[in-house]
């Protein structure tokens, strides 16, 4: 916003400096002052449609736009013509078995790639993905999450656990906003598995934005769900023995920065 305003400062400045010149008794200075007021007349223009852009209100610019089905098939068709040809040695690998060393666990926001901004391939990550990236505490009833905890730990043998939070994330919306789950009970009940983080930020309701609120959620979450993973047996057991590390993580969809949390310190820094 500064650097816009002092952009638009100079364009003034300019406009009245070309003024002067077009009155000038002189034809060569009167043409060129015309030349320069055209090309001002356009840098005002598109400093008026960029700022507009840069200060409308996040729900008014567009969203990112799924891919259809056909364009999702055509990517399958691709992918079996021009890129399987040069990797059939690297998935006839991969169907040997897999050996990852890292379970992570993340949202099912359509928004994140853990391949892409972790820079890894097909059998380097097992992933358990959920709204919210929610770990529900272990009760010995069963479960996807429990199943592939357990599984990963005992049977992989993975050496660490990150879960991975994020931006503008739907359920921690939904957790801040819980009026607006009213038509959708199933999620509703999910998200009473982060009740915890709910009820940490009543007092904070007051004195910050909405923005500030969801961040803090997606943070405490993180924290809780970490907690939650304590109540699984495997892990207990791994941890214990020295097998087995947890880590927290946030990712910022718009800037592709990382956070950790930093267990000794006590608060997120960046990776």
């Amino acid at each position: 916003m500064f650097l816009t305003c002092m952009a638009a400062l100079a364009l003034v400045l300019l406009m009245i400096f070309c003024l002067r010149l077009s009155v000038s008794p002189d034809w060569w200075w009167r043409r060129v002052s015309i030349l320069l007021m055209l090309v001002l007349l356009f840098s005002c223009s598109g400093l008026i449609v960029s700022s507009a852009i840069l200060l409308s209100p996040p729900s008014s610019r567009q969203k990112a736009e799924g891919a259809s089905i056909d364009q999702v098939m055509e990517g399958v068709r691709r992918f079996q013509r021009d890129v399987l040809p040069g990797e059939r040695e690297f998935f006839k690998r991969l169907a040997q078995g897999q050996a990852p060393r890292v379970l992570l666990i993340t949202c099912s926001d359509s928004r994140i790639d853990v391949h892409l901004f972790t820079q890894t391939r097909p059998g380097d990550l097992f992933i358990l993905r959920n709204a919210g990236n929610i770990v529900p505490p272990h009760t010995g009833a069963g479960g996807s999450e429990a199943a592939t905890i357990e599984y990963a730990i005992s049977v992989l043998k993975v050496e660490h656990i990150i879960v991975v939070g994020h931006s503008h994330c739907g359920a921690m919306h939904g957790l801040v906003h819980p009026e607006e789950l009213s038509g959708l009970p199933s999620v509703a009940a999910w998200m009473e598995h982060a009740r915890q983080v709910r009820e940490k930020l009543e007092d904070a309701l007051d004195f910050f934005d909405d923005q500030a609120l969801l961040q803090v959620a997606v943070e405490e979450n993180v924290l809780l769900q970490l907690k939650n993973l304590l109540t699984h047996p495997a892990v207990r057991e791994a941890l214990a023995g020295g097998r087995l590390a947890l880590h927290g993580w946030v990712f910022e969809i718009e800037s592709g920065q990382v956070m950790f949390f930093d267990e000794r310190a006590g608060k997120w820094r960046k990776l």
